[in-house]
């Protein structure tokens, strides 16, 4: 049996994956990586001190794929600049590349809202953004709708 909760999760999901999904699988390729688009939400909490700054909602998707293992600013710049719907979104460069760090990614300003969402915080309706990393790791990801 579904809670409200997880039913509201699940149709925020789908709406996620209609807006960016419709590829299908890939698999990787020596000496190349996936650059992932995804869907993520503040589902912080600083009075518990829980912290999920990168709560993501949907699945992850490949936009492009990209010789070399290097993640830099330039390449992620790159690739989006070919998707004219994420191109004029304005994009910050963020690196956290240490022991529990997020990594090297590209974070788009707020696209929409959840509606229906309550984050651990009390939050109702947060913010979604996009956000854009490098995945050199994955055997198996979905294309996207923009992934050529």
């Amino acid at each position: 049996m579904t809670t409200k909760v997880q039913e509201e999760q699940e149709k925020q999901r789908l709406a996620i994956d209609a807006l960016i999904g419709g590829g299908g699988w890939l698999t990787a390729i020596e000496g190349y990586q996936f650059v992932t688009i995804r869907c993520c939400y503040d589902n912080s909490d600083i009075m518990s001190d829980y912290y999920a700054g990168h709560h993501q909602v949907g699945d992850c998707y490949v936009i492009a794929l990209v010789r070399g293992t290097r993640r830099s600013e330039a390449t992620a710049r790159r690739v989006i600049e070919q998707i004219p719907e994420i191109a004029t979104l304005n994009w910050t460069w963020h690196r956290e590349n240490y022991s529990m760090g997020h990594g090297y990614w590209l974070e788009s300003e707020p696209v929409g809202n959840l509606g229906g969402v309550t984050t651990y915080g009390g939050q109702e309706n947060p913010p979604f953004w996009y956000e854009i990393k490098f995945d050199p790791y994955s055997d198996d990801l979905q294309a996207s709708r923009w992934f050529k």
